[in-house]
């Protein structure tokens, strides 16, 4: 990362840090600074503003992101139950199930039985 985009991502942090003291109830910005986060590599944090995000409200988005945070992350259990979760929210026509669907699959073909 260059040091634009370092002190970018310091920028974006700053802005939904003030928004969600502003106001807690904000899904938005919990998932927009969880998002930032994971950009940082600062996975735990990112899950925790995920989950605060959708302790507030279950969006496909919210979990989808975090499924793939998951996956990428090797946590394969989780990733196959926020991805699952993203699936049943979304429906059928939802935009992004087929690639959804993909990641539900490797992670059978990486572990038939992932439940960490």
């Amino acid at each position: 990362m260059t040091s634009l985009d370092l002190n970018q991502l310091f920028l974006e942090e700053r802005k939904y840090k003030k928004q969600v003291n502003k106001d807690p109830t904000d899904d938005s910005a919990w998932f927009n600074l969880g998002k930032v986060y994971q950009r940082q590599t600062r996975f735990e944090l990112a899950n925790d503003a995920y989950q605060q995000a959708l302790n507030l409200h279950e969006k496909a988005s919210y979990y989808h992101r975090m499924g793939e945070m998951q996956y990428d992350r090797r946590h394969y259990g989780k990733a196959m139950r926020s991805l699952l979760s993203a699936l049943e929210l979304g429906g059928k026509s939802w935009k992004h199930a087929t690639e959804v669907k993909q990641m539900v699959d490797h992670i059978y073909e990486l572990d038939p039985c992932p439940c960490d």
